[in-house]
């Protein structure tokens, strides 16, 4: 018998086959790895009960949601069919999650002159472009500003701004004591309510074509610590308990400190609120989380809501424009 003789260009094309195979295969043991660990992550989210550290799963959709997607279309391409169905439902179900609450903000028409402009924007302590945050308020058109962190920035701002005044809001100041600072066109009344933690809320009392409409404005801390978590845990449950039973229509504006997915959101949804921001506003644009939210209570509808450039700061400013009903 004669022994086949192989030639050069076949061994070249066979250890090219062998080093394809073997990188599929470390390419789809990689996307096993990921969508595990992201089915792991959002169960130990789910079933935590807000318990910290698990809470964090939580407030990671948005990357969970990207990176399970990626996972599933690279293993259904390398035809690991059991792993990428696997993989393909967790991130059906966090697709849903994720675009379920955008329809939670249903918005209405109404007159520029009965509706309040409200922008939300924690500035970051000595932020860098006072400028810039100046500039995009005037553009925004707003009537009233929430600032957050902003002790060494707020004063500049006003003095900036033509038609916008800060808001007397009396209260212990220093970063961690602070109550959110107002910058408003007309003079309302505002209250410092304490929350029991170091973080105050400050209410004001603002009004839409001579109706009166209340703007509750909180900073609690975030849950990165034990202490933090409980001390972020207590003031959404003394905000839900004792300050947003209400006579009259509000909203919530806030840098909550908390995402549509986690416990301390829905306290605050079964209060009754709603319109929680889906996209991230803060962190990178696909991979950050939506912490700051403008939240309606029965009797507010939304008109628009924008987000602005970082500005120099961790956040985008966010604006949403509400009417009453």
């Amino acid at each position: 018998m004669t022994r086949t003789q192989v030639t050069p260009r076949t061994l070249a094309r066979r250890r090219a086959a062998r080093a394809r195979q073997r990188r599929d295969r470390l390419i789809g043991v990689s996307a096993q790895v990921v969508a595990f660990v992201v089915a792991l992550g959002v169960l130990s989210g789910v079933l935590s009960g807000g318990q910290w550290p698990w809470v964090f799963a939580t407030y990671l959709r948005w990357s969970q949601t990207l990176v399970a997607v990626v996972a599933a279309v690279v293993l259904l391409r390398l035809r690991w069919w059991r792993s990428g169905v696997v993989a393909a439902a967790v991130a059906v179900g966090l697709v849903v999650s994720v675009v379920a609450p955008l329809q939670a903000l249903e918005t209405v028409e109404a007159p520029r002159d009965r509706t309040l402009r409200i922008a939300v924007h924690n500035t970051g302590y000595r932020t860098g472009d006072v400028d810039a945050v100046a500039r995009a308020i005037r553009e925004a058109d707003v009537d009233l500003v929430v600032l957050l962190e902003s002790e060494d920035v707020a004063g500049a701002l006003a003095d900036g701004l033509d038609g916008l005044s800060l808001l007397p809001a009396p209260g212990r100041r220093g970063r961690d004591t602070a109550p959110p600072m107002i910058l408003a066109r007309r003079p309302w009344r505002t209250d410092v309510v304490p929350l029991g933690e170091p973080r105050p809320a400050t209410i004001v009392h603002a009004r839409i074509a001579d109706r009166p409409l209340d703007v509750v404005t909180i900073h609690p801390l975030p849950p990165l610590t034990a202490g933090w978590s409980a001390s972020h845990d207590r003031s959404i449950a003394t905000l839900v308990d004792d300050v947003l039973p209400r006579d009259g229509p509000y909203v919530v504006a806030c840098d909550c400190n908390t995402t549509p997915w986690s416990p301390s959101m829905r306290r605050l949804l079964d209060a009754g609120l709603r319109g929680p921001t889906v996209a991230p506003t803060y962190g990178a644009p696909l991979l950050g989380v939506p912490l700051d939210h403008v939240l309606l209570s029965d009797g507010v509808a939304a008109v628009s809501r924008e987000q602005w450039p970082f500005l120099g700061s961790d956040h985008r400013m966010i604006v949403t424009e509400v009417t009453l009903q």
